[in-house]
Formats: structure tokens, C-alpha cells, sequence
């Protein structure tokens, strides 16, 4: 037998005995000066693991965007108001911090929205008209009065998020810009959806790859809805289970009433339940990736998060009966070491270390 014992910091391409400054430890390849020489078929498994808590829940350019579309009616997206929302990547330990970092990009609805630099205050949240055509337009106040998000304490919908508009608040203005170029009267907003999907045309920033719907408490399967339709409760009913209707007034014109939606399953701060160890000598495991399909990949353990809060630390040695990975005879120079989350994307570790041993079996040299 061989054992491994790998740091981020040994990795090719590093400074030696020190950190590079540059890549995330989440992605490294290891050189062997002494490579291992299989004389025959042998096998590998994970035998121990360290991990600081080091990534956060919400993570730029990941998981941290979603989209308000503002309708005067029921009718034609063409005269609908869509706003990206960014909630600024950070730590997040409770729903009430999460509801409280979404209250503060929302509070910009009615007064001045960020644009595309998306960075108020330097901490890389914001909130954008997605179809302004320039600056002042993208930046142009929304609504006439401010919108909130805020956790649910009932037994019925306890930790769900609810979206509210309240009573009297319309458009901003009647300068405020439409998906189609034109502009909306400043008595006529009577419907909202919550959207985790681009919209058509030409959007100046984008949902893709970014949505924020598991955090949220919204599913895949509701991302994907071509209508837009993102809530299982609205008006002043809870309809739990119920059909993802659209919401609308109950009553329009000058004295609108309150509007609001709430998340169809509970928000979630855990990114991740498991850290994905993955390492490019197998290629045993079946994932299941998409709608019911499934492939082989390189993943050789899942590490549970029993505690996810940011600084933790997580161990994990392999108990009696580990899970072995065939090898064919013949010589492993490099190992390349992946980590990431439930869907395959890298964890964003910046530069912290972690260790993990590999242990070889085998006939060698």
C-alpha cells in the first residue's frame, strides 16, 4: 500500500510551501517524484479528509440573481418592466440574514437602482432595469413605493420568503422603460412574477447560470416555466400545492391593493449538503445529471456538511468498509483532486488549505 497525503499548496504550478495567490485550491494537480508503478490491476480509495467551511452560500456569478417582472395587467410581456436583482455573495447563516440582504437590493426599487456595476456600496449587490437603453434608464426608479421580502413565522409557511408590494405603490413614473423600448404609466402596475429565467430581446445583465431559485426556496422545476409563473400563494390566501398562477390586484385604479408572493418550499442558506471529492483516476460512479438521464463520472466521495457554518471544520476518515476504485497496471505520474458542490461546480475555496489522503493497493514496484 501507498498513501497520499495531498495540500492545496503542493500543487503544480505553485509556489513552493506557499500559497500562489492566483487559483482557487478547489482544482489541483499533483506531481509525484516518485511516481506509483502498478505491476498489476490494483485500486484506490479515499481514506481521510479535512476541510475548513470556507466557501459562502451565496456566491457570485453562481447562485446570487434573480428577476422581478412588473406587469400593468395579464397581458403581453412586451409592456413589462424586468428587474435583475444580485444579492451580494456572503455567509448567510439564517433565512432572517438572507431576507435581510434581499430587503436591501429591493429598497433601491423606489429610489435608485445600481445598473449594471451591480455593486452598491462595494459589496457587489444592486439591482438593474434589464431592458433600459442606457445608463439613466437603467438606473431610473421603479416603483412608487418600497417593495420587501420577509420570512414567514406562521406554522402554515414558516421560513417560506414572502414578496410584498404594498397597498397604493404603482410605477415610478411614467418614464420608467418596457421590454419593448417604450415607457408605462404611473397608475398601471397591477401583477409581479418572481422569475429565475431571462426574458427575450436583449437584457442587459442575465440570469444564466446564476439563479438563486434553490436558495430562495423556488425548485428547477419552476425555472423553468415559460410563463413565469412563481408562486403557489397569492392574494391574501396560503393555497400551499396549489397552481403557479399568476398574481394579480384584486382591486386596480388609484387605491391598489397589497400584492405578494411566497416561496413555494422553504430558503435554504446550505449550498451544499456534501463536499463532491472528485479525482481524475476513476471514472466508476453514476451521477444523475439532468431530467432523468445519468453518466459516469469521476467522483470518489461525498463528504456531509453536518456543520455549515463559514470557519467550521469538517473530518472524515473512511470506516471499515471504504469504496475502492479499480486501476489498470501501468504508472500514475499526476492526480488532479476536484471539489465542488451537488452540481458539479467548483467550490470557491479561494486559498484556503485543506488535506486528503488517497491510499494505493497493489502489486508494485
Amino acid at each position: 500500500m501507498t498513501m497520499l497525503n495531498l495540500r492545496p499548496q503542493d500543487k503544480l504550478g505553485g509556489a513552493v510551501g506557499a500559497y500562489d495567490g492566483v487559483n482557487n485550491t478547489s482544482d489541483c494537480e499533483f506531481g509525484l517524484n516518485k511516481p506509483i508503478h502498478l505491476k498489476s490491476e490494483g485500486r484506490f480509495y479515499l481514506r481521510s479528509a479535512f476541510f475548513p467551511i470556507s466557501y459562502k452560500n451565496v456566491q457570485a456569478g453562481v447562485n446570487d440573481r434573480f428577476m422581478l417582472r412588473f406587469k400593468k395587467d395579464t397581458g403581453s410581456d412586451d409592456d413589462a418592466v424586468f428587474v435583475v436583482i444580485q444579492i451580494p455573495a456572503g455567509q448567510y447563516d439564517t433565512i432572517t440574514q438572507l431576507a435581510a440582504a434581499i430587503n436591501t437590493e429591493l429598497s433601491a426599487l423606489n429610489t435608485t437602482l445600481s445598473g449594471t456595476a451591480f455593486n452598491r456600496n462595494k459589496l457587489g449587490g444592486g439591482a438593474v432595469n434589464v431592458y433600459g437603453d442606457d445608463a439613466t434608464e437603467q438606473t431610473r426608479a421603479i416603483l412608487s413605493a418600497g417593495m420587501t421580502c420577509a420570512v414567514e413565522t406562521d406554522a402554515q409557511s414558516k421560513d417560506h420568503l414572502t414578496f410584498t408590494l404594498p397597498d397604493n405603490c404603482v410605477f415610478a413614473s411614467t418614464d420608467v422603460m418596457t421590454r419593448d423600448g417604450g415607457t408605462i404609466g404611473a397608475t398601471t402596475l397591477n401583477s409581479f412574477s418572481i422569475l429565475f429565467k431571462d426574458s427575450t430581446g436583449s437584457p442587459v445583465a442575465t440570469l444564466l447560470n446564476r439563479e438563486a431559485n434553490k436558495l430562495m426556496g423556488w425548485g428547477d422545476e419552476i425555472k423553468l416555466d415559460e410563463l413565469g409563473r412563481f408562486s403557489r400563494n397569492g392574494g391574501d390566501t396560503i393555497v400551499n400545492g396549489g397552481p403557479r398562477t399568476q398574481t394579480s390586484r384584486t382591486s386596480g385604479g388609484s387605491t391598489p391593493d397589497v400584492l405578494f408572493l411566497r416561496s413555494a418550499t422553504l430558503a435554504n442558506t446550505l449550498f451544499t449538503p456534501y463536499i463532491f471529492i472528485r479525482c481524475d483516476l476513476a471514472r466508476q460512479t453514476v451521477e444523475t445529471r439532468g431530467a432523468g438521464t445519468s453518466r459516469q463520472t469521476d467522483l470518489i466521495g461525498k463528504i456531509p456538511c453536518s456543520s455549515s457554518g463559514y470557519g467550521d471544520a469538517l473530518f472524515y476518515e473512511a470506516d471499515n468498509n471504504p469504496l475502492y476504485f479499480n486501476l489498470a497496471d501501468g504508472t500514475i505520474q499526476n492526480v488532479r483532486l476536484t471539489l465542488t458542490d451537488s452540481d458539479g461546480r467548483l467550490l470557491n475555496l479561494d486559498e484556503n488549505e485543506w488535506e486528503i489522503a488517497l491510499v494505493f493497493e497493489g502489486l508494485q514496484d
